[in-house]
């Protein structure tokens, strides 16, 4: 009989914490805040890429993967609700151009290298150049996020790096894990920073 080790269950759980960090956002937008359509799409887009170079990388499912997938679903939701309930603007400006030119870039070099490992460090690439303007409008608009919102993402991407078993720290599993815990940790800190400052 098949048992579910400690890093699978961090894992899993991790998945669950992270999808119930969309749940504000997602009640959110019922009761009338207007997301940036083009922004969710690109995240659901390059989410979708990320997911799958990172399990093409690793060579199949494993426990961390939980996350990307929510990392892929969530933002699709988003998507749906901002569509159903209004989007804010439908305009693409120059970040999310270049996270556009990012990800075909991506797609091209993992085409013709055939590498997902590198394909997957471009997606992380584009990704966080699509969580810069987030960051910056925590800095200067402190309470225009969800603090719970972005502490239960920190909580989910914590236990996604306990997930990750000692002898699979390699760039293919840990890259993704790492870099969302660092964007999330960095975006939590600067609306705390902020709101006890401002």
């Amino acid at each position: 009989m098949y048992e579910i080790n400690y890093h699978e269950w961090c894992g899993r759980l991790a998945g669950i914490v992270s999808a119930l960090a969309f749940v504000p956002y997602l009640y959110s937008i019922t009761k009338g805040k207007k997301p940036s359509l083009a922004t969710w799409t690109i995240w659901t887009v390059v989410g979708l890429l990320t997911c799958i170079s990172y399990l093409t990388a690793n060579e199949g499912w494993v426990s961390t993967a939980w996350v990307a997938v929510v990392y892929v679903v969530a933002p699709a939701a988003i998507v749906c609700a901002t569509l159903w309930y209004g989007a804010r603007y439908t305009g693409i400006d120059a970040t999310e151009k270049w996270c556009w030119i990012g990800a075909f870039c991506g797609i091209v070099v993992w085409l013709t290298t055939h590498s997902a490992l590198v394909a997957l460090l471009i997606f992380i690439t584009v990704d966080g150049m699509g969580a810069l303007p987030t960051i910056v409008k925590s800095f200067q608009d402190p309470y225009s996020e969800s603090l719970v919102a972005w502490f239960c993402s920190l909580l989910g991407c914590s236990l996604n790096l306990c997930a990750i078993e000692i002898r699979h720290w390699t760039l293919a599993e840990a890259s993704y894990p790492v870099y969302l815990a660092f964007s999330v940790w960095i975006t939590c800190a600067v609306i705390i920073f902020r709101r006890r400052t401002c």
